[in-house]
């Protein structure tokens, strides 16, 4: 496959990474899912609407799905304020901030009940009140909810409460702040419609801190989108100083309330730009990937002939086998042979030929004797290996040494140690395949594992651009795992879309250049070129 296939196939692949991965994760607009790749659960909140009035009532509608029956007996919500149920002279309630009970609707077949700020269980029914006892052993300080002696079943489950709200406002003369906290630790929720109504215009800016669409529509302010499981879910409002007289609160006189209130939300427009930006880079990643191919990556041409009627001067044969036979870091044995060659020609060693003769063995593989041509050759080492310049060479000199008698290299004798071990092995004896393996291995060495570092003066690398591009992503998780929890899955989508580069052995990743091969001006094949052995 060439190298314009590749990279189109690759640039393919991380687009439907990218492309999966917003879907799963509901990255898509109207595709919001608030329990990501995970999944939600054996429970979880399907849909929560809310009804906000500025004189302090709260209705709150909760529809359940459970997946696993038998296992779930209580359906609740908790606060994290003082709750309390038909007792509104308490000394407490009255000098602090607290959230009332009025009502709450449970599914058929359960008990609705209440755990206060004291720790009191009622349950809030005509029933007898025999499970009191066990609720509240369950439950904790401050809920609301519903009891099923007999656990749920599967399916859906809707839960309605009205609370009337007695929350601390922070006054000055021109504005009061309110923050309603509705959860922090919670199921997830995958639909969240929040209405907040006001017909007198007393709200001049709304705040939330989830990331959800907020519009004013009319008298109404309409919060809408996901909260996923315990995630800060909560909004702030500015008000006019007259709301004031319209909710039972605790004001508090508090200077400058607008420069405040829009200081602390000053960050959460950037996490929305920033989940913003995320989704984008998603699309945006093949681009930048084929930016860095075009950039840094892509294989330059150069017109080198296919074969030489030379030894190469400047260069070592076995480099140049190395960087342009092919693809850099592809070498074969005709590395091997030129090195040979130019050591004969440099008198290190002396190649003497002879007449042709058969020869059954297959150098360097194993597998069985193959009948082949060759002329008979002897290589008489001149000088030792140390007369190598490099650590190529010097291991080629040391193979030629380990296997020469009396400094002399004979094809004949090294064939006849093969065959005389091969036959061993098919005789029975075990031991002599080790022996054999060793021979091949060292025959591997010089033949097929050349300093490929060498190359590297020749080959541009582009990796160290995509690790940048992974560290980044993956610096990207951490910071919105800790400040954005809806934006770590979609870093999680940009850190995936990163495998398949390494996956690939792509000319981006690893640089390089593209040989064209031509034959030399007269067509002629010289038997003394690098590429070729010594038959």
């Amino acid at each position: 496959m060439n190298e314009n296939k590749e990279i189109v196939i690759l640039l393919i692949i991380v687009a439907l990474i990218g492309l999966a991965g917003l879907y799963l994760t509901g990255g898509f607009p109207g595709m919001e899912n608030a329990c990501g790749l995970g999944g939600c659960g054996d429970v979880y909140v399907e849909t929560y609407n809310a009804n906000l009035y500025l004189n302090g009532t709260l209705e709150e509608n909760f529809v359940y799905e459970i997946k696993e029956p038998g296992k779930y007996r209580m359906l609740y919500r908790d606060w994290k304020v003082p709750l309390s149920y038909g007792i509104p002279d308490d000394t407490t309630l009255k000098t602090n901030p607290h959230i009332e009970l009025v009502s709450i609707s449970s599914p058929p077949g359960t008990f609705p009940y209440i755990k206060d700020f004291q720790g009191s269980t009622r349950v809030i029914s005509n029933a007898d009140t025999q499970y009191a006892n066990e609720i509240s052993s369950l439950a904790v300080q401050d809920e609301a909810g519903s009891y099923k002696p007999g656990r749920f079943d599967a399916g859906k489950y809707e839960m309605n409460y009205v609370f009337r709200l007695h929350p601390p406002l922070e006054c000055d003369n021109e504005y009061c702040h309110l923050n309603l906290k509705l959860a922090d630790e919670h199921l997830p929720y995958n639909k969240v419609i929040i209405t907040i109504h006001d017909p007198q215009g007393y709200i001049f800016q709304l705040f939330e801190h989830s990331l959800m669409d907020v519009k004013k529509e009319g008298d109404i302010w309409v919060v809408r989108g996901i909260s996923p499981k315990d995630t800060l879910f909560e909004i702030e409002l500015l008000l006019n100083p007259a709301s004031s007289g319209e909710i039972d609160g605790f004001t508090k006189e508090v200077p400058d309330v607008e420069r405040q209130t829009l200081s602390a939300n000053s960050r959460y427009p950037i996490f929305s730009q920033l989940s913003s930006a995320l989704k984008a880079m998603v699309f945006l990643f093949p681009v930048l990937l084929a930016f860095i191919y075009y950039k840094f990556g892509r294989e330059k041409s150069f017109t080198v002939p296919k074969f030489l009627s030379f030894v190469p001067r400047n260069r070592k044969p076995w480099l140049v086998n190395l960087v342009f036979r092919k693809d850099p870091f592809d070498y074969d044995e005709n590395g091997f042979y030129a090195t040979l060659l130019d050591l004969h020609k440099r008198k290190i060693i002396k190649i003497e030929t002879e007449g042709e003769k058969h020869s059954k063995i297959k150098i360097p593989e194993i597998k069985g004797p193959e009948e082949t041509k060759s002329r008979e050759l002897r290589i008489t080492l001149l000088k030792g290996h140390e007369a190598g310049e490099d650590e190529y060479e010097i291991k080629v000199l040391k193979f030629l040494e380990n296997y020469s008698r009396n400094n002399v290299f004979d094809i004949n004798e090294v064939e006849h140690k093969i065959e005389k071990l091969r036959n061993q092995i098919i005789g029975g004896s075990s031991g002599t395949e080790y022996d054999l393996r060793v021979i091949r291995d060292e025959m591997n060495d010089v033949m097929k594992v050349p300093q490929k570092k060498a190359a590297n003066e020749f080959v541009k690398s582009g990796k160290k651009y995509t690790w940048m591009i992974f560290g980044f992503f993956l610096l990207v998780l951490v910071v919105t795992s800790y400040l954005l929890s809806i934006g770590i899955y979609t870093s999680l989508v940009l850190l995936l879309q990163t495998i398949p580069r390494y996956l690939f052995h792509l000319r981006f990743s690893e640089g390089g250049r593209k040989i064209i091969t031509k034959k030399n001006s007269n067509g002629m094949l010289s038997r003394h070129s690098f590429l070729i052995s010594h038959q």
